[in-house]
C-alpha cells in the first residue's frame, strides 16, 4: 500500500495544468530557446501586427457592405485575433505566466497559452492542434547559456524537430532561427529545403533593410509573419 501511496503522490506532482489539448486553428507555434526579453517583444508584437491586418480586413469587409447597402453587425473586440502557443519543456516560469496573463488583459481575450511538452516527443503535435496551425516558428538565440559543443547539439535537436513537423504536416510554414553555421550548411541540404532556415546574425541587417516598410515592429520574425498575411513573396538569406 505505501509503494502505491508513493507512485501515485509522484503521479500527482507530475501532473501539470499545461498539459492538455488546445482546440485552435489558425494559430502560431514557438518552440526552442528565446531570451525572455525577445519573447516578450516578439508575442507583443505578433498581436500588434495581427490587430493591424484584422483592422484592414475588416474595414474592406464593411466597405463592400456599405457599398452593397448591406446591414453591418458590431463585432466583438478582438474577436479574430491570433492564437500564440508556446511549447516548452517545464511549467512557465512566474516571469512567463506574468506576461501572458498581461497581453491577455491587454488585449481582453485568452491569446497567448502555453503547452508543456517535449518537442521530439510527437504527442504534442495533437495537444497543438499542430495540423491546423497557420506558422511555427523554433528559436536558437540563447547562445550565450551554452558552450559551443552543447549548442551545436542543441540546434541540431531543433533541426531535427522542425523536419519532424514537415514530415508530419508538409503544409505548416516552419522557420528556424540559428544561431551558428548550422544555418548556412542545412539550407544546402535536401531535408531542408521545405524549412525556412533564418541566421541569427542576419536579423540586425533584414530589420534595417525592412523597417521603411514596416514601421513599428523591429524584429524579422514579426516582419515574416507580417509578409506571410498579406502573401508577400520574400527570401531569406
Amino acid at each position: 500500500l505505501s509503494d502505491f501511496l508513493g507512485k501515485f503522490t509522484d503521479m500527482l506532482i507530475n501532473l501539470s495544468p499545461y498539459i492538455k489539448k488546445y482546440k485552435l486553428k489558425k494559430h502560431v507555434i514557438i518552440f526552442g530557446d528565446l531570451p525572455f526579453t525577445f519573447l516578450e517583444i516578439l508575442l507583443e508584437e505578433i498581436v500588434e501586427c495581427d490587430k493591424i491586418h484584422n483592422t484592414e480586413r475588416i474595414e474592406k469587409k464593411m466597405q463592400k457592405k456599405i457599398k452593397k447597402n448591406k446591414k453591418i453587425k458590431k463585432k466583438k473586440k478582438n474577436k479574430h485575433l491570433i492564437k500564440i502557443l508556446i511549447v516548452g519543456p517545464e511549467d512557465p516560469s512566474a516571469e512567463m505566466k506574468n506576461l501572458m496573463n498581461k497581453i491577455n488583459f491587454l488585449y481582453e481575450d485568452n491569446l497567448v497559452m502555453y503547452l508543456k511538452s517535449n518537442i521530439m516527443d510527437q504527442k504534442w503535435y495533437e495537444l497543438s492542434s499542430l495540423k491546423k496551425a497557420k506558422q511555427i516558428f523554433s528559436f536558437s538565440l540563447k547562445y550565450l547559456q551554452y558552450n559551443f559543443d552543447d549548442l551545436i547539439e542543441r540546434e541540431k535537436l531543433l533541426s531535427l524537430a522542425a523536419t519532424n513537423i514537415k514530415d508530419y504536416s508538409e503544409k505548416i510554414p516552419v522557420s528556424l532561427v540559428l544561431s551558428t553555421n548550422i544555418a548556412s550548411l542545412l539550407k544546402n541540404t535536401s531535408q531542408f529545403q521545405k524549412v525556412e532556415i533564418i541566421s541569427a546574425r542576419t536579423i540586425d541587417e533584414r530589420i534595417m533593410a525592412n523597417s521603411l516598410e514596416n514601421q513599428g515592429f523591429n524584429t524579422i520574425i514579426t516582419h515574416l509573419f507580417s509578409n506571410r498575411q498579406r502573401k508577400l513573396p520574400r527570401e531569406i538569406t
